[in-house]
């Protein structure tokens, strides 16, 4: 299987890569109904993820706030530090027979903050509706936002990764740097390139127009597929499978608050392998 692989290295490569000419005869990036994109032309939606989408992340933080108010991972922990001796032991490091297991306040010096790098997957299926969508970026943008606040300074990149459904069947991966680590979190450009339909289903889509031929991707765009790691991604990247984590019509997916609460413990479980000895960890899965 012949594999594309298409890197941008921030959001503007990205959004400029998508207004490049096409010989494409249908383009569905331009002519996509507002029903399926979210947004009513790709002018809109290059607007959006430039500038953000601040009406998208004032209704996630309404929609989401009762249940970040009772939810500790949306405040910040205090910064700490491992060693021999200290305030109290972390149980599943002294458990290792680990000598450095002991928990105590770190000295502001020494309160470096741990670069986690996240992928997630924005390939959507034809049948994903732009409200399930939105919710789902709801939450991660809400346990983006928290990780943040506990202490990581987060790397994050979109990965979109579909095969043909032409003659051919060639898989097509096209990966976009969102936030570098260390970076500012700017939620509302996050908030669209999340949540809103139109970051697949029209900047992608005129990604595909402008650098694919239309003899294997015109019409369906492709099947979407998970990203793998070694061939879509790094292996020390956490990977979340993005909406297709649950599928259309899930419950899951049905609101922000839904979503937030059947995501948070599969974002821990992934990190725990990786960071269980980061105590701020501790402090989200409180």
């Amino acid at each position: 299987m012949k594999h594309q692989i298409i890197q941008f290295d921030s959001l503007e490569a990205l959004i400029r890569a998508s207004q490049e000419r096409s010989i494409w005869n249908r383009r569905d990036s331009r002519e996509g109904e507002f029903h399926f994109t979210g947004t009513r032309s790709h002018a809109e939606a290059c607007t959006l993820a430039q500038h953000g989408w601040a009406e998208g992340l004032q209704k996630m933080q309404v929609n989401l706030a009762t249940v970040q108010a009772s939810n500790t991972a949306t405040g910040a922990a205090p910064a700490y530090m491992l060693d021999v001796a200290g305030a109290y032991p972390h149980a599943a490091i002294a458990a290792s027979g680990d000598a450095f297991c002991m928990v105590s306040p770190a000295p502001v010096s020494e309160r470096a903050r741990p670069i986690l790098r996240i992928a997630t997957s924005t390939a959507l299926g034809s049948m994903f509706e732009p409200s399930e969508v939105f919710n789902y970026g709801a939450a991660l943008v809400a346990i983006i936002d928290a990780l943040e606040g506990s202490g990581f300074s987060i790397e994050l990149q979109s990965i979109r990764c579909n095969i043909s459904c032409g003659g051919g069947n060639e898989r097509l991966t096209i990966t976009t740097l969102l936030k570098k680590a260390g970076e500012p979190l700017d939620l509302e450009r996050l908030a669209f390139c999340l949540g809103s339909a139109s970051y697949n289903r029209r900047l992608h889509f005129g990604v595909v127009e402008a650098r694919c031929p239309a003899s294997l991707w015109q019409g369906s765009y492709g099947r979407a597929e998970q990203p793998q790691h070694g061939t879509d991604v790094e292996h020390d990247v956490c990977l979340l499978p993005g909406p297709m984590m649950f599928g259309p019509g899930e419950p899951q997916l049905s609101s922000p608050e839904a979503a937030f609460k059947a995501m948070l413990p599969k974002v821990l479980d992934l990190l725990a392998d990786r960071y269980a000895s980061f105590p701020s960890l501790i402090h989200l899965a409180a």
